[in-house]
Formats: C-alpha cells, structure tokens, sequence
C-alpha cells in the first residue's frame, strides 16, 4: 500500500479525509505547510502529497515546490476551496500540479485522483529505476570491454577513479558518480589504438607521427560512443577533454554547468599524469612538483590535490586457486588451458570476465593450479570494482 500525505490546516477537514481514504492508502496528516515539511523530512518520500492552497505561514504553492525540489518522483496534488484562476495557475507552473481539486470533493472523486496520482509515481519510479540500472549494467560492459581488450588501461582507470572519487567527495559536489564514471571510462577510446602503441604511451616512451595522431584521438572516440548513452553528457564531455590544455580552459568552476566539465576534464589530465609517474615509483609529492614544473596543468587545481593521495601500492608474490582470484590481482605467468589454448598472459590484471573465463575453462579443459599472482599490499584479499550508480 503505497504511502500519501494529505495537509490542512484545519484539522476537521483532515479528520472527514482520513475517514475516506484510510481503507485505500497508508495515510500521514499533517496539519499546515511546516508541519508538512516536517512529515516529508521524517517519513519521505510519499507517492503522493495533497496540500490545501491557502494555509498561514507555509503555504500549499511554496510546500509543493520544497517537495518538488527534495522528492521529485513524488506527485503532488491541490485540494482546495479557493478555486481562484491565478492561485490555480500559480499552483500548477510553480508546484507542477498533477491534479487540481475544488471542495467539497466526493469521496469517489478523492480516491480515484489519489489512485492516479499512486500509478503515477509508480511509473515514474520504475521508468527511473529502469534507466538507472541500464546506465549501470552499459557502464559495466564498456569497462569488462577495455579490460579485455587492454587490461593494461583497465588498471590504470580504476586506479585513478579511486583517487577522483576521493577528490570530487570531499569536496560535496553534486553528482560525484559523474566524476567517478568520467575516471573509469576515460580510457575507453584506446580499444581503437593498438596495444603497443599503448603500452609505449603508459611507460612515458617516445610515440611516432602516426602513434601520436592515433593516440591523442582516443579520448574523442571514447565522448563520441558515451554521447549516445543518456545521462551520460557531461561524463562524455570530461573525457573528451582530458588532454585539454588548462589554458584552454579559463574557467574551472565545478558549481556551474560548463565549469562543471572543464573542472572534470583537468581533474582527470591531473590524474592520469600522476599515476603515470607514481607507476614509475615516484612518492605523491614528488609527482604533484613534477607536474607543476612541466607547466602543463591548472597550478591552482594541482594544489588543491596535496592533501590527498594517490596509491599505486606494493604487491607480493601469491600461488592461488582459481576459486581464490580475486579483480585487481595480477598475473605472474602465461596462463594456458590443459589443452594448450593460451587464456592471458603475464603481467595482465584480473578482471571480473577473466576470473568467469578461467572458471569455465577449469571445469572443463582443466587448468594447472595453483596460479602465480601478485596482489596488492593494502588489498590482498579483495579488491571491488562495484559502482553504486546514479542517485
């Protein structure tokens, strides 16, 4: 039985309405727009909140907007007696009214505009948990993608997704998921470079012409495949702009719309250069000044990181069962089947799809156990690569 706050500000009327609806709904009152606030703060979210017009101190106008604002999935409805043209049209551009009722209201007439007010938000609910959990299974397949076709770059976007994620949260920006997501996909586009050209470029080594040209394209075909999912706009638009000059970005506010993304976008150039030199065995700070020296990133934004810091880590030499491999490990040997099939190679990390691969391939060509791995030292037993989505 969904759940429905009616508010008044005389309690007789709140009292014939409970006597209606009570057999229909889960049903709160509350008596006036503060206390109907409150109600929404202590037991939201409703399916449905139906609010009298015309009420001292809050009234139905400014609690139906503060609801709209907090809980947009929740349909709002006016229940009045004063039925004037401007208060209905202030109602419905202001609070976007589902329904607008004029007292006395038959109880039929009350149940029936509840009830389609209840299927609404229903719809609304399931539409939005629908979208989310695409957004989140899409993001999952492009990232099991990279790690099979350059685990390589899959190590390194999880590496700097945790240390973004650290930043973006700390400091309370809205939406830090966009940020985070933005991290773990910003290497996506090197699915069309090849893996040498690749590998060269992680290790700092000199790319020709032609390697330059393919590889400074990739962040472009990573924005051009993400454009096309929703939602993920300015996820699309920070990758592409991750090796964007800071001079070409004259403003990084994270607060505004444009700023938000250009904010991201050097965020993750910053990121992506220390890992770069934190993988080579340089300490954080050390990196930070080196990057400030090479005068190619927001010196204001690379000051702002010193508190935090970014871990590459230690690993140690284990032998383990297929049943005990964990994603984030990495693999100490070329891995065959019993059967000669050659499944990766050494120096590849475990992802998810491989540790599914080598199950399979344990159960029926067989597979020599146990297998050579090396594990991080501040997660040897597990490492999570779950993303908790959009909210």
């Amino acid at each position: 039985m969904e759940r429905v706050l009616i508010v008044d500000d005389e309690p007789n009327v709140l009292q014939g309405l409970r006597r209606q609806l009570r057999n229909e709904f889960d049903l709160e009152l509350a008596v006036g727009g503060a206390e109907g606030i409150q109600a929404a703060k202590d037991l939201g979210p409703f399916a449905v909140v139906v609010s009298d017009m015309r009420m001292p101190g809050i009234g139905g106008v400014e609690l139906l907007k503060w609801i709209k604002a907090h809980y947009p999935d929740t349909v709002r409805m006016v229940l009045t007696g004063h039925a004037d043209l401007e208060s209905a049209v202030q109602a419905v551009n202001e609070g976007h009214i589902f329904r607008f009722l004029t007292k006395p209201c038959s109880p039929e007439q009350m149940i029936d505009a509840v009830n389609a007010g209840v299927r609404q938000y229903q719809l609304l609910v399931s539409e939005r948990d629908l979208l989310e959990r695409t957004l989140r299974e899409s993001i999952r397949v492009l990232s099991e993608v990279l790690s099979l076709v350059h685990p390589e770059a899959f190590s390194r976007t999880h590496r700097v997704a945790a240390f973004v994620g650290k930043v973006v949260r700390s400091m309370g920006l809205a939406d830090p998921w966009e940020f985070e997501v933005a991290a773990l996909l910003s290497q996506l586009g090197c699915i069309s470079v090849p893996s040498e050209t690749v590998l060269k470029a992680y290790s700092g080594e000199s790319l020709s012409g032609p390697e330059q040209t393919l590889f400074n394209r990739h962040p472009a075909v990573a924005a051009e495949l993400l454009t096309r999912i929703p939602r993920l706009e300015s996820v699309a638009a920070m990758i592409k702009g991750q090796r964007q000059d800071p001079a070409d970005s004259p403003t990084c506010d994270p607060t505004t719309p444009q700023g938000r993304r250009l904010f991201g976008a050097q965020l993750l150039r910053i990121s992506l250069g220390l890992d770069v030199l934190l993988s080579s065995g340089m300490d954080f700070n050390r990196a930070l000044t080196e990057l400030v020296q090479e005068r190619r990133y927001d010196p204001k934004l690379l000051e702002s990181l010193r508190p935090f810091k970014m871990e590459v880590g230690g690993t140690v030499l284990r032998n383990l069962a297929v049943r005990e491999i964990r994603p984030g490990m990495i693999l100490d040997q070329n891995l065959h089947a019993r059967s000669g099939v050659l499944l990766a190679t050494k120096g590849w990390e475990i992802t998810p799809a491989l540790i599914q691969r080598l199950r399979g391939f344990a159960e029926t060509s067989g597979l020599d156990e146990p297998i050579k791995v090396l594990c991080h030292v501040e997660a040897q037993e597990t490492v999570s690569s779950e993303w908790v989505g959009p909210r």
